[in-house]
């Protein structure tokens, strides 16, 4: 009843400015409050956009840089595999090559061989009047390819002369000793024999040259396959190593490629919902 209407109004208009200037006190704080986490924030997200742009150049760099690694590599890889394959071709044409000159070289020297062996004993057998020795040896040595025209020629004139049997040859010595009756026994073999074992002591001694010689010659081509063989093989290890290394570090680079790229889209993605939060956050 002491209380008037208008201090009433009064006291109630009051009352309201009380709990306004409260209200509007806290919004400020909660303002204040939300704009520093939305500063901070802010500054987060354009530190981690930053950074998310500059780790997008590393990795296209790094994606760049395997690819044209994996690329080289290839380039390499095929041009140790052309290495390899030119260098086993070679050494399989030197092969082929060193075993036909074996072969060639084995029959020249059993031909060598043959006729060397077949001229001695054949020379034995003339100078012991062993007659069908001689003829029998003369006749192998005949058959070598080895022989001169002239010489194979002489062979021929003098077993043309004495084809016949042995039995012939004695008759003949018999024939002269008769003649001769009791004188010294004319040396006829020896006078038929003469030049023929002349010309193959000669054919002997040439043989044997040429024998020795061809032994050095294939001593020379065996020496020269080894070396040409061992640096073939010392190439082909080295391409087959090299191939393998570079194909090993290729397939590291492109995990590498692949992973770069796995983290390029993750970060893309990351950078785009960092930008998306600070423009809904501004």
């Amino acid at each position: 009843s002491d209380v008037t209407p208008v201090q009433k109004v009064v006291q109630l208009l009051e009352n309201m400015k009380d709990k306004g200037v409260k209200e509007m006190e806290a919004e400020q704080v909660q303002f204040t409050e939300f704009k520093q986490f939305c500063d901070m924030t802010l500054a987060e997200k354009k530190k981690s956009i930053s950074d998310a742009s500059d780790k997008l150049e590393s990795l296209q760099a790094d994606i760049e840089s395997s690819a044209a690694e994996a690329e080289r590599l290839t380039g390499e890889i095929a041009g140790h595999a052309t290495d390899i394959e030119t260098a086993s071709a070679e050494k399989a044409n030197a092969t082929s090559i060193r075993e036909k000159e074996r072969t060639d070289f084995l029959a020249a020297l059993k031909d060598y061989t043959e006729s060397i062996d077949a001229i001695r004993r054949a020379v034995k057998g003339l100078k012991e009047e062993d007659k069908k020795t001689a003829l029998v040896q003369l006749t192998r040595a005949r058959g070598s390819k080895l022989l001169p025209s002239s010489a194979a020629d002489s062979i021929d004139a003098y077993l043309n002369r004495n084809a016949p049997t042995a039995t012939k040859s004695s008759l003949v010595m018999q024939q002269v000793k008769s003649d001769n009756s009791g004188a010294q026994e004319p040396k006829t073999y020896e006078f038929q024999s003469g030049g023929v074992i002349s010309m193959l002591e000669s054919l002997e001694e040439k043989f044997v040259d040429e024998r020795v010689s061809l032994e050095k010659e294939e001593q020379a081509k065996r020496h020269a396959f080894e070396k040409l063989s061992q640096s073939l093989e010392t190439k082909l290890t080295q391409s087959k190593k090299e191939q393998q290394d570079k194909s090993q570090f290729k397939a590291k680079k492109l995990q590498s490629k692949a992973t770069a790229e796995g983290d390029l889209e993750e970060t893309k993605t990351e950078k785009a919902s960092d930008v998306k939060y600070s423009t809904d956050l501004e």
